[in-house]
């Protein structure tokens, strides 16, 4: 288990962030369309994912599981690229399958399964609009529009756009998502519009950030 988590946390970081260490241009898979890109990154922009992902990695190596904890990594990976031809932010959440039932189950105060059901996807799209928040440059709130889940082993992946017709540059953005279940929760935001990259990472208690892609 803690094999296949790392190497989840590698997939998600590898192509951007070991890539862009090196200074050079490389083409690495879109994780919304499965298009690829070209990539030339920056090491400044992504000191602290790397910082953060070789620590959580290191960390949840060395730990041991025990009877009863599905895991020990408490994480999500969140993908926004914008589409010029929408003027709209494209949103991709990846995270833990059991985590977000266990806090969509905590709030409902019942037992709560991702089985793709209309009462079961307003309920996770209820909770993915008040955890993760996104403002125009102006500081106003973006309503975001559900476009559906996907399963995939132990993760799933929230589909979710955005109308910015301003673009993403100097916007603002939150991601406490699963902070409210977890003190050690880390959820990593890429975002890319028209070439330009940017890297933020929240944890329980962080206020907005501003995007600034280079």
């Amino acid at each position: 288990m803690r094999l296949r988590l790392l190497l989840t946390v590698g997939r998600v970081f590898v192509g951007r962030v070991f890539v862009g260490a090196r200074l050079v241009p490389a083409r690495v898979a879109s994780i919304l369309r499965g298009q690829e890109l070209a990539l030339p990154l920056q090491l400044t922009s992504y000191f602290r994912v790397i910082t953060c992902v070789v620590g959580l990695a290191i960390s949840f190596w060395w730990l041991p599981v025990t009877t009863g904890d599905a895991h020990k990594f408490h994480a999500s990976f969140t993908d926004i690229a914008y589409n010029p031809d929408a003027r709209a932010a494209e949103i991709v959440i990846r995270t833990f399958y059991d985590d977000l039932e266990n806090v969509l189950s905590k709030r409902a105060g019942r037992d709560v399964r991702l089985d793709n059901s209309k009462e079961t996807n307003a309920l996770l799209f209820a909770y993915v609009q008040e955890t993760v928040r996104l403002k125009r440059a102006n500081g106003r709130p973006v309503k975001f529009a559900w476009v559906g889940i996907e399963s995939q082993v132990d993760m799933v992946r929230i589909y979710v756009e955005a109308k910015m017709p301003g673009g993403l540059q100097g916007a603002q953005i939150s991601n406490l998502l699963l902070c409210d279940l977890f003190e050690d929760q880390v959820n990593a935001v890429n975002l890319r519009e028209q070439g330009k990259q940017a890297a933020l990472v929240f944890k329980p208690g962080d206020q907005f950030q501003k995007v600034e892609a280079k």
